[in-house]
């Protein structure tokens, strides 16, 4: 595997199999979300389950990210991805 040329524009992290977290996974969101930060690539998070959700809610997390990088089903944020990169809405 090669190293990418050129950083990428959007991270999506993708919770669908996340039933369940902790300190511990709240605290590797928030390293990535602040790495993102760092270099400039919007963070998007899709489908947290329950108890995921009120745990990133509580911890004060979600009020890091922007509402509209926040989405249910995958496609929601495969579509805000598109328009980060192109800059056009649907």
């Amino acid at each position: 595997m090669g190293t990418l040329q050129k950083a990428p524009r959007v991270r999506i992290i993708r919770m669908r199999n996340v039933n369940v977290t902790d300190a511990t996974g709240l605290h590797v969101l928030r390293e990535a979300w602040r790495q993102c930060q760092k270099k400039g690539i919007a963070f998007i998070l899709s489908g947290a389950h329950t108890q995921p959700f009120l745990a990133m809610e509580k911890s004060g997390f979600l009020k890091s990210l922007e509402k509209e990088n926040v989405f249910d089903p995958i496609n929601g944020a495969l579509n805000r991805s598109r328009e980060i990169v192109t800059g056009e809405k649907n």
